[in-house]
């Protein structure tokens, strides 16, 4: 009577990685198998050779996949409590930018904003990567080709350590809007957004001498709600 070696390896699985970890070898004397224990939604290799074949025998291999735990629940295995299958959810990214706010420099006609926010620490649970802000022009104008209360916008993501903005080149007495976003391992977080309005350009005075050296001048308006 012939003598099998059955080995069988668990390959991976559906909810966590445990590839490798469990291998198994059996003697039996049958052209058949029962395998006990498995796990739901898993992925086994099983190789079946000769236990004498003394390199006479190739040895063959062939692969199952396991159900899931919930197709023996739907039909008549009620009472089964199935595990959490499928990936692990990571946990919801839950840290915002707080204190948002801007002060604007006025200098040889251009209006620069600096635009800075703070972050507790205490709804941090993943690594940080970085900020996603975007800046948006809100107008309400009639503009050729566009529509009205149209948002000219423009993004950028800054290191995990920078928590301040300075965009040059703003628009006078404009409305915009300053979306800011917490991005880690996880993923982001919810934008924290409030809107500021540029200060109005002073008045030009044609007859004012250039050799002086004019001070720029800091405005540091409140937020205005959107």
């Amino acid at each position: 009577m012939n003598q099998f070696q059955v080995h069988w390896l668990l390959e991976s699985c559906a909810h966590n990685d445990t590839k490798g970890l469990r291998k198994v070898t059996e003697l039996t004397y049958e052209n058949y198998i029962i395998l006990k224990d498995l796990s739901f939604s898993c992925k086994y290799k099983v190789t079946v050779l000769p236990a004498k074949s003394k390199g006479r025998f190739k040895a063959e291999s062939t692969f199952f996949v396991t159900p899931p735990c919930s197709a023996f629940k739907e039909k008549k295995h009620k009472h089964i409590n199935c595990p959490a299958e499928g990936v692990p959810v990571l946990p919801k990214v839950l840290a915002k930018p707080e204190n948002l706010s801007a002060s604007f420099i006025v200098q040889e006609g251009n209006i620069t904003g600096h635009f800075s926010w703070k972050i507790s620490k205490a709804d941090l649970h993943q690594p940080m990567t970085g900020f996603q802000v975007t800046w948006a022009e809100v107008t309400t104008e009639s503009r050729q080709n566009s529509l009205p209360n149209s948002i000219i916008s423009q993004s950028q993501i800054l290191p995990a350590d920078h928590y301040i903005l300075t965009v040059p080149n703003l628009r006078p007495s404009m409305l915009y809007r300053l979306e800011v976003q917490v991005l880690t391992t996880g993923g982001e977080g919810p934008a924290t957004i409030k809107s500021f309005r540029t200060p109005d350009l002073p008045p030009f005075a044609p007859n004012r001498p250039h050799l002086k050296q004019h001070h720029p001048h800091h405005y540091k308006p409140s937020p205005e709600k959107y």
